[in-house]
């Protein structure tokens, strides 16, 4: 009887310390694997909110950043309206250099730069570079929408002071890859299109080309993948490329189909490639 009693004791005891493991991890003693998982767990936990504590920050970035870009786009309509050559008489009322059209698109083309930056993990300092260089291009697209022509000071001057300043962030940064891709993005733009401008002149102006490696430097810079550095700069240039020859394409067939244009008029490439680099750039954010 009292070896069936020791018995007895020793499978309760045995017993309570596997309810006791099982209490502490259901299916079976916690191993090293299921220790990682639970720190994996709290690091992916702590990244989550690391993540939405910038994104507020990051879209009241945006939002200041495209108030700035608006107010200065409002008022910057009649300089757009000069630079079109548009005189102060002229019975000609383009409705793209209205003030709310043209504050509306540099707010919008500003906002989107700054999201496009954040999702891509880009510093800060490149930021407003971005912004500028973007806003840039945006007015010159309106200008070409108007007039038919690429004021060099808002595609070379002040799109060319926007990239600089990004490139000088993302170098103060410690991110020279950036500016490779950047470099890369503005290569294939101007290439492809000069060869465009150059095998068939009337139907591409060197205005045109000109925008095409400022917004392929634009998206150049905020690319981030790819197995070279360049890589993703020359990827995202000749995705904007192919989106604007199919919009540009399509969009002539509409005008041609509903007789606002004949076979023979010409069409603004700007707007069109203004509009696929952004659809490249909401993309990315």
């Amino acid at each position: 009887m009292a070896h069936g009693a020791r018995a007895g004791v020793g499978g309760l005891r045995r017993l309570r310390r596997a309810g006791l493991a099982h209490a502490a991890a259901p299916g079976g003693r916690a191993g090293p694997a299921d220790d990682g998982r639970a720190r994996a767990g709290g690091r992916d936990a702590r990244g989550a909110g690391r993540s939405a504590a910038v994104s507020l920050p990051a879209a009241a970035v945006a939002a200041l950043v495209a108030l700035l870009a608006g107010a200065a786009g409002w008022r910057a309509a009649p300089w757009l309206r000069t630079l079109a050559r548009l005189s102060a008489h002229d019975q000609r009322r383009p409705w793209t250099l209205r003030p709310a059209v043209v504050a509306c698109t540099c707010a919008g083309l500003a906002a989107l730069s700054v999201l496009t930056a954040h999702a891509q993990e880009l510093p800060p300092a490149t930021w407003s570079g971005l912004a500028v260089g973007w806003v840039a291009a945006g007015a010159a697209a309106l200008v070409d929408a108007a007039a038919h022509r690429l004021p060099d000071v808002l595609v070379l001057r002040v799109g060319g002071v926007g990239v600089a300043l990004a490139v000088v962030g993302a170098l103060i940064a410690g991110r020279p890859a950036l500016v490779l891709g950047a470099l890369a993005g503005a290569v294939v733009g101007y290439l492809v299109l000069g060869l465009v401008a150059f095998a068939y002149p009337p139907g591409m102006g060197y205005g045109d080309v000109k925008l095409a490696a400022l917004l392929g430097a634009l998206l150049g810079l905020a690319s981030g993948f790819g197995p070279a550095p360049w890589w993703g700069g020359a990827i995202v240039a000749v995705a904007m490329l192919l989106l604007a020859f199919v919009v540009g394409g399509v969009g002539s067939l509409v005008l041609l189909a509903a007789r606002r244009v004949t076979a023979r008029t010409a069409v603004p490439f700007g707007p069109v490639l203004v509009l696929a680099a952004a659809v490249v750039a909401a993309g990315f954010a």
